[in-house]
């Protein structure tokens, strides 16, 4: 049996004796109010863990010191009674050579794991929400001008507060969490017992609380049984609270969020979950799952709903094209410009011409539906959605202190775009390594969290293992796309051999490998073909960027976004050897980190055959 650890989950109730606390900087302020507390999409009143978790480590950071033992401010890894005005932050090691209790308990400055630790942050706590949608109420104030003893100009301020119960021990707001460090119950206790203050306006009566923590029962310490094979797995994640899935570049003071899940960031959620419940965090099996090269294929996760069935989870081909004016409901049915496109690349003479004039007239006459006629625009979003509404996004603006003047930081109000929470994602984890189901499954059933701010309850996830799909042999795929492009090639009065040509869309972004600057290099070693025999290219690029936490640093690389199209010409080749090959490229994917999803195709993809309903020229 599987050694597991034993974690020590609880539950923190905050009560607000006086009714009133204000914690800002989440959710947007209307005009005419000066400040808004927290709350969430569904109305309920919530303490972001960030303010949480500050006002915790303050007081413990206190009651260190008090006791005459090392306590950094905020993580900073700096000595306040040894060293005068501050000094350069860096990882804590005051506590001979380890980081002071409030490190271990909260976090300090790393970029890597040190040997033998499993967590940046012991203590996991999430937001505080209260039990219902909340009501507010105003508060009005004046600055006053105390020389003239009256209201100073311009400065009446409005504040909207929750409403709170005024029951006897009712707790107003309720948070999960864990401990992963059972040897720090007792600094976390402390820290909990001597907060007595949440927020802003302290000397002005708000948010005085009182905090109460009931430890719950740990799940029992058996490793679950896989119900799933070697071949992989399809899974359902939904948001259960706020995520931020890191961009690749930064905007000063802005953290935007991607509104997919890149297979790095999952197959990171996996192993930190397994290297929280495992014992034994050498175990074979676990690093053989998410070894870099040899493990699983994480792919990439994007937004799904729920009654969209049948569909490969990737953006729509860069070729798809939709009515503009109904973009967002679909009523007006798409098509896709990929035959065109090939068909204007091969054609010549004067059926380049023919080709040429089918191709202005389409985008003249506009969206073929009854009546309408507008133009048509690229189609965005994904396919396993019904609709390209946006993904729903809050910006959070939040404002780190300097602990020692317990004031504002210099420069540090940053702010953080998040997902929120219901969002639901689909994706698969395939080609498992044997012996590593059961590990997959055991990692599936602990607490899950992706990208930043897993310490403090953001991007937590609910799984569900889904039914697999029944795909479409390649065969008869391959077969429908020769049909389709013989038949809009006759229509244009274009000669060809439709045998000869193969599409590949790109599911996932690729990654190039060597001296390759657009992705057909690749795609071509791996078909064993010439760069050369790439008939069409339709492609964007982009940037990877991700922090490789074991060698300690920043891997930036150019790619191709996913929903880019290839088509390349075999020439006289034999097309059965091919298909074997085009398998094999479809489980394994192409070019560089294919384990974490990068450079998973599709050949003869069927949405690339949504053909115009009208040729547009006469034979």
């Amino acid at each position: 049996m599987t050694a597991l650890r034993t974690p020590s989950p609880f539950r923190l109730t905050v009560t607000c004796p006086r009714g009133t606390v204000l914690v800002g900087g989440y959710s947007s302020v209307p005009e005419e109010l000066d400040a808004v507390h927290a709350r969430r999409a569904d109305g309920r009143a919530i303490i972001p863990a960030s303010a949480l978790r500050g006002a915790l480590r303050e007081g413990l950071e206190a009651l260190l010191r008090g006791a005459g033992q090392p306590a950094c401010a905020g993580g900073d890894g700096v000595d306040p009674a040894a060293v005068s005005g501050g000094g350069e932050p860096q990882p804590c090691t005051l506590d001979d050579g380890q980081p002071c209790v409030a490190c271990r308990l909260f976090g300090t400055r790393r970029d890597t794991l040190p040997t033998g630790q499993r967590t940046f942050s012991a203590l996991v706590v999430g937001d505080a929400v209260a039990p219902e949608p909340t009501e507010t109420t105003i508060r009005h104030g004046v600055s006053l001008d105390r020389k003239r003893r009256s209201a100073r100009s311009g400065l009446l301020f409005n504040r909207e507060l929750p409403l709170l119960s005024n029951q006897d021990d009712a707790p107003h707001f309720v948070a999960e969490g864990r401990l992963t460090d059972p040897a720090l119950r007792d600094a976390f206790l402390a820290a909990m017992r001597i907060t007595q203050h949440l927020g802003s306006g302290r000397s002005r009566g708000l948010g005085r609380v009182d905090l109460a923590v009931e430890w719950l029962e740990p799940a029992e310490d058996t490793a679950p049984s896989a119900d799933f094979d070697g071949e992989g797995v399809e899974l359902l994640l939904t948001l259960d609270s706020p995520a931020c899935v890191g961009q690749p570049f930064g905007w000063e003071n802005l953290r935007s969020s991607r509104t997919e899940i890149p297979g790095s960031a999952l197959r990171g959620m996996v192993g930190f979950a397994l290297a929280e419940a495992l014992q034994d965090a050498d175990d074979g099996a676990f690093q053989q799952l998410v070894e870099a090269d040899r493990g699983a294929i994480f792919d990439f996760a994007w937004p799904t709903s729920p009654q969209v069935q049948g569909q490969w989870a990737a953006p729509w081909p860069l070729t798809a094209r939709v009515c503009k004016r109904h973009a967002a409901d679909h009523a007006h049915a798409a098509t896709d410009g990929l035959l065109d496109r090939l068909l204007l690349t091969l054609a010549d003479g004067e059926a380049e011409a023919r080709v040429a004039q089918a191709v202005a007239q389409t985008g003249e006459r506009g969206c073929t539906a009854p009546g309408c006629g507008a133009p048509l625009k690229a189609r965005a979003g994904w396919r396993t959605r019904d609709a390209d509404a946006p993904i729903a996004t809050r910006v959070v603006t939040r404002l780190a202190l300097d602990r020692r003047r317990r004031s504002a930081r210099q420069g540090a109000l940053y702010q953080t775009e998040v997902l929120e929470p219901g969002l639901t994602f689909r994706t698969s984890v395939r080609r498992l390594p044997a012996g590593t189901a059961d590990r997959l499954a055991l990692a599936l059933q602990q607490p899950l969290s992706v990208g930043a701010g897993r310490s403090r309850g953001w991007g937590q996830l609910s799984v569900e293992v889904a039914p697999r799909k029944a795909r479409d042999d390649l065969a008869p795929r391959q077969r429908r796309f020769r049909q389709a492009l013989e038949r809009r090639a006759e229509a244009l009065g274009v000669q060809l051999d439709a045998r000869r040509y193969v599409a590949v869309t790109l599911l996932a972004p690729l990654l190039p490998d060597g001296a390759d600057d657009d992705g057909a290099g690749t795609l071509a070693a791996a078909l064993d073909l010439d760069v050369s025999g790439c008939a069409l290219r339709v492609r964007r690029f982009g940037y990877e960027n991700g922090w490789d936490q074991r060698a300690g640093r920043r891997a930036m690389l150019r790619s191709v976004v996913a929903g880019s199209v290839f088509v390349f010409d075999l020439g006289e080749a034999a097309t059965d050897v091919h298909l074997r090959t085009m398998r094999d490229l479809e489980t394994d994917g192409a070019g560089l980190r294919r384990t974490q999803g990068f450079g998973r195709v599709l050949f003869f993809d069927p949405a690339l055959l949504i053909e115009p309903t009208d040729a547009g020229v006469k034979r």
